[in-house]
């Protein structure tokens, strides 16, 4: 459920916390809708704006590598990529305006952990932050090995995988990965944030619970990937279907200890009940509500 086929369903669907949460996104599967959209759209939008930037972003998972700047030699060279991608690609809006931390960009992952489909059963949480590498508002950063010191698009000021991280010398884990405080120092603001992730999470199962099947302890783990917007929006950057999942040592606790909690109480539950329907599923659902979890929270779904 990468972006790529998770962007034509959001587009298609009548789900406006989702539709409002994506940054505008294209995805191309011929050269023509490509060649379209540097003639059309990038080039009206960039002209009336020059602020306005857009990315190329690959299809399938690359650890933030393959991200390159729409355009960056003009229209010529958006054309090129298109050619050169046989069509194959995807074009992203660049945030204009978000939180930074320390004039730094970054994002926050959120897990989503289907614990059973059929009573819907999921939480959300054990979020952390990722921190770029080179401060956005430096003018002179350190130029991203393989591009040129003057390139208009340096991964290391806009992408914050850590993969991207690894290759700057004054880079490490413990500095630029933790708890949602080292991005937001606020409480309030956190909090406010944090309700946002939980809206666009529950829409996000609910676009996506037809397409799962399972049944007792079936459990998937999802991580959605967001930025943080000035007036504490949250904009939806892509959704992982193999995540890492784990703690960071001391920044935050591990989170297994809640998943196993939750796994225990579910399938005892059921091994102490005649039924799975009526109203054990409420019951169940008012206990795991009790639970005292470190790092995730029940999501609640509307009847």
């Amino acid at each position: 459920s990468r972006q790529s086929v998770l962007s034509p369903l959001i587009q298609n669907s009548d789900n406006d916390p989702l539709k409002k949460s994506q940054p505008v996104t294209h995805v191309f599967n011929s050269t023509d809708s490509c060649h379209n959209f540097c003639s059309g759209e990038w080039s009206e939008s960039t002209n009336q704006n020059t602020k306005l930037k857009w990315i190329w972003k690959p299809k399938n998972s690359m650890g933030g590598r393959g991200i390159r700047l729409v355009g960056e030699d003009g229209e010529a060279s958006c054309h090129a990529h298109c050619d050169k991608s046989k069509g194959q690609t995807q074009a992203q809006m660049l945030t204009p305006t978000m939180v930074l931390q320390d004039g730094r960009k970054f994002d926050v992952r959120s897990f989503i952990l289907v614990a059973n489909v059929d009573p819907l059963i999921v939480f959300t949480g054990n979020e952390f932050v990722r921190v770029c590498a080179e401060p956005l508002t430096n003018s002179n950063p350190l130029p991203y090995p393989g591009l040129p010191k003057n390139a208009s698009f340096n991964p290391f000021q806009q992408i914050c995988n850590n993969k991207i991280g690894t290759k700057h010398p004054r880079w490490t884990r413990e500095d630029s990965n933790g708890a949602l405080d080292l991005g937001i120092h606020d409480r309030d603001i956190r909090m406010h944030v944090i309700e946002n992730i939980d809206k666009v999470n529950r829409a996000l199962v609910n676009l996506l619970k037809n397409r799962w099947s399972g049944s007792i302890g079936m459990f998937q783990m999802l991580a959605a990937d967001f930025l943080v917007g000035e007036d504490k929006s949250v904009w939806l950057l892509e959704l992982n279907s193999q995540p890492g999942f784990r703690g960071s040592g001391t920044h935050w606790p591990n989170p297994w200890y809640d998943v196993f909690q939750i796994e225990w109480e579910i399938l005892s539950f059921y091994s102490n009940s005649k039924s799975n329907k009526g109203s054990d599923t409420d019951d169940l659902k008012r206990a795991l509500s009790k639970m005292k979890l470190d790092t995730l929270r029940l999501l609640h779904f509307e009847a």
